[in-house]
């Protein structure tokens, strides 16, 4: 769709104070950044030797943008491959004009490639930015509470609990038991980071093998890993009809960043074990027992994994397409 661009004279109004010297040319962003959709549109602005682009607002609130934009400066900062926000000479971020916000972003230089283009190298550096990001998004101290949280899912089963008719009276039961179980255990349990929250391949920007940008961070917040991997094989690895086993490995089996270390900063990859008897037992003897008290199961609890893999292939699970259809592995039950 054929936006309405400003000319070069109020786009140099409205970036006055920017510092970017004289406007060359006003055009369309290219793809992905974003189209004159749902309230936002993205202009390419060539300035000096730089390109940039900059972003009007109209639908979102300001405090979602100002929170958008706070956690890219914290990414860029930590050395993350997303749009890097630009300030003002009075070192602000936002600007209104009109009925608009404007974000004004150092352009990235890269290409959208679809999914049966990528190459496994280019599929596990995505795999790689996803870890890179849960990681470094420990260290943000800002809050972005999870929209995929269990909290979240007990709330908003807690606004329908009591509509629901009296023959529903054994599912109320079982709903309000593992609501009670993931809401309270296992969220509290679990490590978060900073996820994307909607991992799509329009939105990585590729320059040869290299991931040079990662776009679109209006849905971050703190999560699971999990969640980002399972999005991204969604996106990049499903091919054809089908998920392909191999680029789905190449996502999640890469190594994570603190797998390195001082003496040997190479990572090491992670292989996987086909004869699980292979693998010694727990040091049972070592654990302090007295810790690992489950109030749901009323008692000392701990888990025992006797499997791995999944001999079904639900197509809302993420199991099959990481780990392969035909690779559960179980322990020998003596």
């Amino acid at each position: 769709m054929q936006q309405n661009l400003p000319d070069k004279k109020a786009m140099a109004e409205m970036l006055d104070g920017y510092g970017f010297g004289r406007i060359q040319s006003v055009a369309e962003a290219p793809q992905p950044w974003s189209p004159d959709t749902s309230g936002r549109r993205d202009v390419l602005v060539a300035a000096g030797r730089r390109k940039y682009i900059v972003r009007f607002e109209a639908a979102r609130p300001e405090v979602d943008l100002r929170r958008e934009v706070d956690l890219q400066i914290f990414l860029n900062k930590n050395g993350f491959p997303c749009p890097q926000p630009l300030p003002d000479r009075n070192s602000r971020h936002l600007k209104s004009v009109g009925d608009e916000v404007v974000v004004a972003y150092r352009h990235i230089d890269g290409r959208v490639r679809n999914s049966e283009e990528l190459t496994a190298a280019q599929i596990e550096n995505i795999g790689r930015s996803l870890a890179e990001l849960h990681v470094i998004g420990k260290g943000y101290k800002k809050g972005i509470d999870s929209r995929f949280s269990y909290a979240r899912v007990a709330e908003s089963y807690g606004q329908i609990r009591d509509r629901l008719p009296p023959y529903f009276k054994k599912i109320k039961r079982t709903f309000d038991e593992e609501v009670e179980y993931l809401g309270g255990y296992l969220e509290g349990k679990l490590p978060k980071g900073v996820i994307h929250g909607e991992m799509l391949d329009e939105g990585i920007l590729l320059k040869g093998e290299r991931l040079v940008g990662i776009l679109n961070f209006g849905a971050a917040c703190r999560g699971k890993l999990i969640y980002d991997l399972a999005c991204a094989i969604n996106a990049v690895c499903f091919i054809k009809g089908e998920y392909d086993q191999a680029m789905s490995e190449a996502v999640t089996l890469e190594p994570a960043p603190w797998f390195g270390t001082t003496e040997n900063p190479e990572p090491e990859y992670v292989t996987r074990t086909e004869k699980l008897d292979d693998i010694p037992y727990p040091a049972w003897h070592l654990m302090p027992m007295e810790k690992y008290n489950d109030p749901f199961c009323k008692g000392r609890t701990v888990t025992v994994l006797t499997s791995r893999g999944c001999p079904l292939s639900c197509e809302f699970c993420t199991i099959a397409p990481q780990q392969g259809k035909q690779n559960y592995r179980r322990r020998d039950p003596k």
